[in-house]
């Protein structure tokens, strides 16, 4: 029996990174600059060798939240001066601030004009505030950015020196993953195939990550898979809300059995809505 509260950890062997080092010479100087790719990178010896646009991976928790942690974080240098993981107070969503930060010679009082949802620091650097998401003052200057932390092994690379881990702060690749991992449930030993496209947002382009399940129609459950996504494509042209829900309660039924005994798929399906979750579902089966 596992002990009460216990979270599942593996060693980390290696980062995979869609991004690298530019670099340019401006008078004289070598200016480094952090450059998007469009493919993976890693430094690990066992990683596939060549331009590598997709992986064949495998999920080493039973939990969606232990293979992919998301939360808001706001960094300083190496200092980690506030951050959220999703916890609430009374069903106000918390982030856990540092009370001060010194940068440039000045202390910095990171608590005036906050809400403090506990008076008892957490350690002694830290307290519980209301945290506004999108409407932070910080995350709309992108001091405070989302990120997600997703691990994995890689198909035909030995498991025993720990697992793969690649971080995005893309809003874009969160939602798409959590989508997935929403509809899987326990996926342990399911192949997954994680790619990495570069997508273009006027005249900006970035790399987006896309987790998706390995799907081949070859077997009865395989063609009932197929089915129910076709029903929820019918339930989608139609816009009817009764018929999106029940297509999503069946599809959910033949994913994530039990789902309707865990709380988190339900809070974010209540978060979400019925039409975008089953949206997400769908894409994530890539029928």
């Amino acid at each position: 029996m596992a002990i009460p509260g216990l979270k599942p950890t593996l060693e980390v062997r290696a980062k995979v990174r869609i991004g690298e080092k530019g670099s340019v010479v401006k008078d004289g100087r070598t200016i480094e600059f952090p450059k998007s790719a469009d493919h993976f990178i890693c430094d690990d010896p066992g990683f596939p060798a060549g331009r590598v646009t997709s992986l064949t991976v495998y999920l080493p928790f039973a939990e969606a939240e232990d293979n992919f942690s998301t939360g808001l974080e706001w960094w300083e240098g190496k200092l980690l001066v506030c951050y959220a993981k999703g916890d609430e107070i009374g069903g106000t969503p918390v982030a856990l601030r540092r009370d001060t930060f010194k940068k440039g010679g000045t202390t910095h009082d990171l608590l005036k004009g906050e809400t403090i949802l506990d008076p008892n620091p957490v350690g002694n650097e830290r307290h519980k505030i209301a945290c506004p998401v999108r409407e932070c003052k910080y995350m709309k200057d992108k001091k405070c950015k989302p990120m997600g932390r997703l691990q994995f092994y890689i198909d035909g690379v030995g498991k025993s020196q720990g697992v793969f881990q690649i971080d995005t702060k893309s809003w874009n690749s969160i939602e798409k993953i959590e989508g997935l991992l929403m509809s899987l449930g326990d996926a342990r030993g399911t192949p997954l195939k994680l790619s990495v496209s570069m997508e273009q947002m006027g005249t900006k382009k970035f790399p987006v990550l896309t987790l998706e399940e390995i799907v081949e129609v070859n077997s009865p459950s395989d063609a009932k898979l197929a089915d129910l996504c076709i029903r929820g494509h019918q339930a989608l042209n139609s816009g009817n809300l009764p018929d999106i829900r029940a297509a999503l309660a069946a599809l959910l039924d033949k994913q994530s059995p039990g789902w309707r005994d865990k709380p988190a798929i339900i809070d974010r399906i209540t978060e979400v809505t019925p039409k975008v979750a089953l949206e997400k579902m769908i894409k994530a089966t890539g029928l």
